[in-house]
């Protein structure tokens, strides 16, 4: 039993997560005819949940230009604070949605995330997850299964790499089944508020029954989905005995024998030259369909022990290889050109938040290039150009510089 027939929305910006899946909640308990009474001005919808947040934090008047502008590449847009239930708040003042929230220490167990999606019933969950570096991020749990002996839950994530300058053209987020084991851990290690927020119902059905939200993060974990790239692959290639699992059949399914690295970082990190967030991607080719793929962290190898594995989940692509065959590059002034090799890697991915910058990462002794996987031409940064380090620098500095002062200022 899974939540069926549940939207799948992109965020506008890289730090309203949580206003996409407030969206994605309320197109999923309205038809499209109970938002007529939202003003076209208004529109689209995160910009009016948006408008609602500034109204509760007292800054509507000092934000206005932030709506205004809202469909264009953006500085400052806020994420949440943990104190307060703003999820709870806004579903029932801008749609008329009662819903319950509250903050706990971890996840809820797979037991109680299960309860609510066999019963039909969609969880926003906000918390660190991973490849997201700016704070906790918010997903909607919409199913959960046991497939191979691995515990997964199957989260519609708004966040997608803006590779475009017409944001506001709201287009799909991922779809990603992740193991519950390993997010549950991510969140223990790097402990911060879990934000659980569900029992969604018009106000009208307020009278109906809702299911009780277990603080149940003290399940104990199970044996963690550990061991060589190789086992990894073939556990993963099982999940697809279950043709549910992103609607694809097993025999039209092509695992690329080649492992991607993809580096994840604020953008103060990048600017200080702080160490990345990691994983290794398999890329999963899906017959015509977009790629997926498999997202595995790394225990480096010590003295006395080898590399340990670990699958995290596996996810609709992030980045589809097959566009880019060949580069411009950029090293010590000097222009060149590459050909680019999906099949034994030549590159490594960066991923740098908020600001949703895209890059194919080449090195040439200790220089780097930089090929832009995001097209986003009013702040200087177009689709398969190169740039060097100091050049992002500027670009960053010029564009970024609200996000940069949050991050400094949450860091302290």
């Amino acid at each position: 039993m899974s939540v069926s027939n549940f939207p799948n929305i992109r965020q506008v910006h890289s730090t309203i997560c949580w206003a996409a899946c407030i969206e994605m909640v309320a197109r999923f308990l309205h038809g499209q005819g109970d938002f007529e009474n939202i003003p076209r001005s208004e529109m689209p919808l995160q910009r009016r949940i948006l408008k609602e947040y500034y109204t509760i934090e007292g800054t509507l008047n000092a934000n206005l230009a932030m709506l205004t502008s809202f469909c264009a590449i953006g500085d400052g847009y806020p994420s949440l604070r943990p104190e307060k239930k703003y999820y709870q708040e806004i579903l029932k003042k801008v749609f008329g949605i009662h819903a319950k929230q509250r903050f706990q220490a971890n996840i809820p167990s797979f037991a109680t995330l299960r309860r609510y999606t066999d019963a039909g019933k969609p969880i926003i969950l906000g918390m660190k997850y991973p490849g997201i570096q700016n704070g906790n991020h918010a997903v909607v749990v919409t199913n959960c299964r046991v497939s191979e002996g691995v515990k997964l839950i199957r989260v519609v994530d708004p966040f997608a790499n803006q590779q475009r300058s017409d944001i506001c053209t709201t287009g799909p987020g991922k779809i990603a089944y992740l193991d519950y084991n390993c997010l549950q851990n991510r969140n223990e290690q790097d402990p911060s508020i879990v934000s659980v927020t569900t029992n969604f119902l018009k106000m009208a059905a307020i009278s109906r029954t809702s299911l009780p939200i277990e603080d149940a993060g003290l399940e104990l974990s199970d044996m963690q989905n550990t061991g060589g790239i190789e086992d990894i692959r073939n556990m993963v290639m099982g999940f697809f005995l279950d043709e549910s699992i992103f609607r694809v059949r097993l025999e039209d399914l092509k695992v690329r024998e080649a492992v991607i690295t993809s580096h994840y970082q604020t953008l103060t990190a990048f600017l200080n030259n702080e160490t990345a967030e990691e994983l290794k991607l398999l890329k999963v080719l899906a017959g015509k369909k977009e790629s997926l793929e498999i997202m595995i962290s790394e225990k480096p190898a010590t003295d006395k022990s080898p590399a340990v594995y670990e699958f995290v989940g596996i996810r609709e692509s992030y980045f589809t290889d097959e566009n880019v065959a060949s580069v411009k590059l950029k090293f010590g002034g000097r222009a060149t050109g590459k050909q680019v090799n999906h099949f034994e890697p030549n590159y490594k991915l960066l991923h740098l938040q908020p600001g949703d910058l895209t890059f194919m990462v080449f090195k040439s002794g200790e220089e780097s290039c930089y090929v832009s996987l995001s097209d986003l031409p009013s702040i200087g940064v177009h689709y398969k150009e190169p740039y060097s380090y100091e050049e992002l620098q500027t670009i960053i500095l010029k564009a970024f510089p609200k996000y940069i002062e949050y991050e400094k200022f949450a860091s302290n």
